[in-house]
């Protein structure tokens, strides 16, 4: 089979065509990756036997996309007699105006286009209009629709009034061993900012080391920075009068599993909104239990108490949390082997794999 990712995002969604790819050429099949930027992070981490090509991407995405069907026809002009599945990670990347008859077309949709509390502004309302009818076209067309989470599924199936499948993001299996010291290590891995809840992290990092002095703890962080800028850390690493063995930002790390989440003894990720995120995945892989809010997809992952926590967020908490975990050994064991079985029963790359490979087929069926 031939199989053609078209992606603009970096980030999880760029981990996740990493995986996926990797796993469909390793089963023989021949893939191809279509993005708007060949410098992408992920682009670097793709399998060297996958074919990448770089698309031009029209002024208006929304509207016209990533030019899928002229990418199809050269496809199915070099692969004549092969079963051809596109692959549209969100919906940006085939555009409303896009003409997709004839097309095997599968699109997964990472994550919601607005949080569904948020306050409605006249962009999110035409974004919001512009999703349904894209969603609509492909069902239409005989396509498929993926959502990475069931809330993310059936917030658009009810708006699209159309069926959409759920497949979960799936990791790699990777084997890597978290280093033993006894450093608790709490690590943040995401953009610095306040909608993943940094701040709020970070100061139930620093109430936590005054709450229990005789307890070396340490707060780790890696990603891009967002409306949190380095000055800020700086300024307030120096309120807090913290050294670096205290607190350290890695930067953009390449391999976060190798990189940060190797130290971890547990992760905190307090954000407003999230489809499914990768670095939950990851940490589960590795037995680390994390620490939340219950936001899109993420208690489908994280079950309380039994692989980690949901909570509110808010700095209190946060603490009380921590200093629970810290008096309670025990149970994060418990809980990094809960993680570890989740992630091997429900996340891991091979089962998101086969639901695509699957899928792939019926799409090919009805369009023989």
């Amino acid at each position: 089979m031939v199989i053609a990712h078209f992606v603009n995002n970096d980030g999880g969604v760029g981990s996740v065509v990493v995986n996926l790819s990797d796993s469909q050429i390793k089963s023989g099949n021949k893939v191809f990756v279509f993005t708007a930027d060949i410098n992408a992070k992920f682009v670097k981490k793709l399998n060297k036997s996958i074919i990448v090509k770089e698309v031009s991407v029209s002024k208006y995405p929304m509207l016209l996309g990533n030019h899928i069907r002229r990418e199809y026809r050269k496809l199915k002009k070099a692969f004549p007699y092969e079963k051809i599945v596109i692959h549209a990670h969100n919906i940006l990347t085939i555009g409303v105006l896009s003409v997709l008859k004839d097309i095997p077309l599968v699109c997964t949709i990472h994550g919601l286009s607005t949080f569904p509390t948020s306050k409605k502004t006249l962009r999110s309302v035409i974004q919001l209009y512009a999703i349904t009818k894209v969603i609509q076209k492909i069902y239409n067309c005989s396509g498929k629709i993926v959502g990475v989470s069931k809330q993310t599924s059936e917030y658009y199936s009810v708006r699209a009034k159309c069926p959409i499948n759920t497949i979960y993001n799936g990791g790699r299996i990777t084997g890597i061993e978290r280093e033993k010291n006894d450093v608790f290590t709490i690590v943040h891995v995401g953009d610095i900012s306040m909608s993943k809840g940094w701040k709020i992290e970070f100061d139930s990092f620093c109430d936590l080391k005054k709450k229990f002095p005789d307890k070396e703890i340490r707060f780790l962080c890696a990603g891009r920075y967002g409306d949190i800028s380095e000055s800020d850390i700086k300024t307030w690493i120096h309120n807090e009068n913290l050294s670096e063995k205290d607190f350290q930002y890695l930067g953009i790390v390449s391999d976060v599993q190798n990189n940060i989440l190797k130290y971890a003894d547990v992760m905190l990720l307090l954000s407003v909104s999230e489809g499914l995120p990768m670095s939950i995945v990851e940490a589960m892989e590795m037995g680390i239990p994390v620490i939340t809010t219950s936001v899109g997809g993420i208690p489908e992952v994280i079950k309380d108490g039994y692989n980690g926590y949901l909570i509110d967020r808010n700095e209190s908490i946060l603490c009380d949390k921590l200093l629970y975990i810290l008096k309670h050994m025990d149970e994060l064991k418990n809980m990094s082997i809960n993680a570890k079985v989740k992630f091997q029963t429900q996340f891991c790359v091979d089962i998101m794999t086969e639901k695509y490979m699957n899928l792939y087929e019926e799409v090919c069926r009805k369009h023989e």
